[in-house]
């Protein structure tokens, strides 16, 4: 096997971990809001343990999971990505730091994936200092448009302080990626994200598809039609012009890589179910 450092490296992980369920960030496009309304899994409602769904108009509310408050070492020799299905806000961040620290005292490295906030950043990067070659921050820069990110992400922070949280990382030595997942804007956005990101990033930038599903479509039936067209329209349209475009304008960049494999790009790319239903709604329109 590689030594832990080495697989860090590569942007792997051999796990996750979560201590919140819910996410401040409430984005539109999110399939862990999806998953959380329909498993049970053991959350803290005050000082009660309850065994409940989290619905998706709740998911905006952020809840510490049980697991939060373990005080037992899991996994060792590990790259752990943490968190997967919520972020790290004022709400949590005291207690994801204690529960990174013991993560990493028990010979784990992190991938910490985050839409980030300045405030909590400065408190991770003082407290992790001690580990900083075991930790990698993956930092979510979606769209360098304002009005995008506020549609898509009304919870999480703009633009322009992700990528001061990102210089901060580099300044700071730790290791970074960006992760353009799901991309939101056309081709010029996603450049532009490239350009202000890169000179900062030290392993990657990871692009991903608005990844279409009818699952995804399901819990927005009901919402403003305007949140539907912009879905279906982004969806469309990347998968016409700008993923095969961007492909080649980054086909030989250093740090840029694709979030998919060749089978899935190929299965992204296909007329699916939701597109048929889509085109059927717009006409209805």
């Amino acid at each position: 096997m590689q030594d832990l450092k080495t697989r860090l490296a590569t942007g792997n992980a051999d796990s996750c971990e979560n201590i919140c369920l819910g996410c401040v960030n409430n984005c539109l496009y999110c399939d862990s809001a999806l998953v959380a309304a329909e498993y049970k899994q053991n959350i803290r409602r005050g000082e009660n343990v309850v065994y409940e769904t989290l619905s998706r108009d709740e998911w905006h509310v952020e809840l510490f999971k049980d697991r939060a408050f373990d005080r037992g070492v899991g996994p060792s020799n590990w790259v752990l990505r943490f968190p997967t299905c919520h972020d790290v806000t004022p709400f949590n961040v005291k207690s994801y730091i204690r529960f990174g620290k013991m993560l990493l005292d028990a010979g784990n490295a992190l991938i910490i994936a985050t839409k980030p906030r300045l405030d909590c950043l400065t408190e991770l990067l003082s407290e992790f200092a001690p580990w900083k070659e075991m930790v990698r921050l993956s930092f979510g820069i979606t769209s360098m448009d304002d009005s995008l990110s506020l549609f898509w992400e009304p919870g999480a922070p703009l633009p322009e302080e992700r990528l001061q949280c990102l210089q901060r990382a580099y300044d700071a030595g730790y290791q970074t990626s960006v992760r353009i997942a799901p991309m939101l804007g056309g081709v010029e956005d996603v450049c532009a994200v490239v350009e202000a990101a890169a000179p900062s990033v030290t392993e990657t930038i990871e692009i991903k598809i608005m990844r279409p599903g009818l699952e995804k479509m399901k819990p927005m039936i009901d919402k403003p039609k305007e949140i539907i067209r912009a879905y279906i329209a982004l969806q469309l349209r990347q998968r016409d012009a700008d993923f095969p475009e961007l492909r080649w304008i980054y086909l030989n960049h250093p740090k840029f890589r694709w979030g998919l494999s060749e089978q899935q790009k190929r299965q992204e790319l296909r007329m699916t179910e939701v597109d048929k239903w889509a085109m059927n709604k717009l006409k209805a329109w």
